[in-house]
């Protein structure tokens, strides 16, 4: 979940970056790393998914 929260702040940040400079290769830049946190996010659900399947699937340890 670290990740997930350093992919929404750095947006913020990037957006900032993106409105105050307007040069074209840093806009560039910026969309590389967009695409690349796009990528990592969606990756990260799914680990996130397994691991919350799994943990529903697991027994618990004290006696109900």
């Amino acid at each position: 979940m670290g990740e997930a929260n350093d992919i929404k702040t750095s947006r913020t940040l990037l957006s900032d970056i993106r409105e105050s400079v307007p040069s074209p290769d840093v806009h560039r830049a910026i969309g590389a790393v967009t695409g690349w946190q796009g990528h990592r996010e969606l990756a990260g659900a799914d680990r996130l998914n397994n691991r919350w399947r799994k943990f529903k699937r697991t027994a618990p340890f004290w006696p109900c």
